[in-house]
């Protein structure tokens, strides 16, 4: 995970430091949808991509 120093979270970091946290938060969402997702099907379910 993202740990930040004192001096990076001077004014000038604070929006790279949002962005990263945002960025994060956003990979815990899919992670966390993906989990689901992955509970919710049988082992041996067929899977489909509707490309």
């Amino acid at each position: 995970m993202f740990a930040a120093k004192w001096h990076q979270l001077a004014a000038p970091g604070r929006a790279r430091l949002h962005n990263d946290l945002r960025r994060i938060d956003r990979y815990r969402r899919t992670w966390e949808h993906a989990d689901a997702t992955i509970d919710a099907l049988a082992i041996d379910a067929p899977g489909h991509v509707p490309w």
